[in-house]
């Protein structure tokens, strides 16, 4: 009989039941998996980790916690008290909400729901309201995204941007499929001149992957869009929704060329989610590990393993992250200047690098070390030239932190739960929070599996 290993014990959600279950966490051949004991049975466990050493490593490890402020009273228990309520471990880190429920697209992978059959578009005072509530509850809030379905449908999309910036978010993100943007050289340079940042959704570039995860093949749209990004100079993120058996082989090729993109700060790898009006329907099976996903970025020159870390106060399978240098093609690590826990402690409450004065020094003394160890000699021009953007005196902080951004990119590992891995603990983790208009901020996995259904105006009620 194959050995069998309890590594946790944790609390799980059941869509069916609809109330808290225990749960599992048991090595055994094939991987790392949770195991939900649910008492009406059927709970097919699911793949956390492909290995028990990646998962001892990583996970079964002290992490900090911070409390959020105003939290709500804790009275059904996780997750019907989302708000945050006083269980939380975690304050925001990242808002993110809907500015509209209007799609250009029908996904077969997506892992929400819109309403074709009644537009709705957030106004700009329901805007304002959400924006000072984050500010209420973190007024050194500086990161926003603005999800939908399809932000660049939103008519006052320009004027939204304009507002939240003008309210002090330095970075405004746009999540979106490209379809407009590939097509409307008007938007893109309106939103450059905005300074916003692009979240562009690129998950193939294969056309029968694409009929497969897109319902249609938008692979020459998806060309389009990059090229007006980089026309525009817009800072973009790609992400990348990793599905066993679809598109994975294409990771490493895809991000190897993304990388080299000087608009293109950073790539996030997500894995599929089999939540919302089509990701619910999505043949199963094409879940990807989170040490997996790791090993598929390892094959893009100069990422290796050993260059991921969780960010502080994160939960370790929700977010892994790995900063590099990059200049001409060339990217290299900065762990491999930096100790990993100062990386990870530099990502706390954000998921940017803040270079403050202890950790220059620290990457001073990297660079000396990795010159006197023998250091290629390009690389090292790489190092010095972000060391001084770091360091200049003439540069306002807002001003060196873009520089820095153009300079240090950003490879993300984010992976999102559905209901079948809906692990509490990560819940009480989460800093990805969805505030509206009365000032509730919920874990966005929980709002995207049970609270998005409560609003009529992005679920359509079963008739």
């Amino acid at each position: 009989m194959a050995s069998e290993t309890i590594l946790a014990n944790t609390m799980a959600w059941c869509v069916r039941c609809g109330r808290a279950e225990t749960a599992r966490t048991v090595s055994r051949e094939g991987g790392v998996f949770l195991e939900r004991l649910c008492p009406a049975g059927a709970a097919e466990p699911v793949l956390v980790a492909a290995s028990e050493a990646w998962y001892r490593r990583r996970v079964m490890q002290p992490r900090s916690i911070q409390r959020p402020v105003h939290p709500k009273p804790a009275l059904e228990g996780c997750p019907r008290d989302c708000g945050p309520c006083t269980r939380h471990l975690s304050d925001l880190r990242l808002p993110i909400f809907s500015i509209t429920n209007v799609c250009n697209l029908d996904c077969p992978i997506c892992f929400t729901h819109n309403r074709p059959d009644r537009a709705y578009h957030k106004t700009l005072s329901d805007v304002e309201r959400i924006a000072d509530h984050i500010l209420e509850r973190n007024p050194s809030q500086t990161i926003v995204d603005l999800t939908g379905g399809e932000p660049t449908l939103h008519p006052q999309l320009p004027e939204i941007v304009a507002l939240l910036r003008s309210k002090g978010f330095s970075r405004v993100m746009v999540n979106t499929n490209g379809m407009r943007l590939a097509r409307d050289a008007d938007l893109a340079r309106a939103l450059a001149q905005m300074d916003a940042h692009v979240v562009l959704s690129l998950d193939t570039l294969d056309p029968a992957a694409s009929r497969t995860i897109h319902g249609a093949d938008i692979v020459e749209s998806k060309e389009r869009c990059l090229e007006a990004l980089q026309q525009a100079s817009i800072a973009t993120t790609v992400i990348f929704v990793a599905i066993r058996g679809v598109n994975e082989h294409e990771l490493a090729p895809l991000a190897t060329r993304l990388l080299a993109r000087d608009h293109v700060l950073s790539i996030t790898v997500q894995n599929m989610a089999y939540t919302g009006a089509n990701g619910s329907r999505f043949q199963t099976g094409g879940r990807i590990a989170m040490d997996e996903v790791e090993s598929l970025l390892c094959g893009v020159p100069g990422i290796a393993a050993e260059d991921f870390h969780t960010p502080d106060g994160a939960h370790p399978l929700c977010y892994s992250m790995a900063w590099f240098a990059q200049d001409a093609g060339r990217i290299l690590s900065l762990a491999r200047i930096l100790p990993r826990e100062r990386l990870s402690g530099a990502s706390a409450g954000s998921y940017l690098p803040r270079l403050d004065a202890s950790l220059v020094e620290e990457f001073q003394t990297g660079l000396a070390r990795a010159w006197s160890e023998g250091c290629d000699p390009e690389d090292l021009k790489v190092l010095r030239r972000i060391s001084l953007v770091a360091q200049d005196p003439t540069l306002s902080a807002s001003r060196r932190e873009r520089k820095l951004e153009r300079s240090i990119k950003m490879v993300c590992v984010h992976p999102h739960m559905d209901g079948a891995n809906f692990d509490l603990d990560r819940i009480a983790h989460c800093g990805d929070l969805v505030p509206d208009e009365s000032g509730s901020m919920v874990p966005a996995c929980s709002y995207n599996l049970l609270y998005r259904e409560r609003d009529e105006r992005f679920w359509k009620p079963s008739p």
